[in-house]
């Protein structure tokens, strides 16, 4: 049934994420090292409920700071707000 069929071939040489992906992915990476930088970092978690997801500023041993809406998280990825 499928002996008829030429067999196909996959090319390779184009392996990996878009370049928009590397270059978020390299963004990312550089909001990480600033949050690192001044003693905090960013986690996501599921809320009591499990109904949503939280956005938690931690210090960098992981002990909650406090809980950021989804507005404060962008202005802390952006640079343009304090990390307290």
């Amino acid at each position: 049934m499928f002996h008829d069929r030429e067999p196909r071939s996959i090319d390779l040489t184009e392996c990996g994420p878009p370049a928009e992906v590397l270059e978020q992915m390299a963004h990312t990476g550089a909001i990480n090292d600033r949050l690192r930088a001044s003693g905090r970092q960013l986690s996501f978690v599921l809320s009591g409920d499990g109904c949503s997801l939280q956005i938690e500023l931690c210090d960098t041993s992981g002990n909650l700071v406090r809980i950021l809406s989804a507005e404060e998280a962008l202005e802390i990825a952006g640079g343009g707000a304090e990390l307290e």
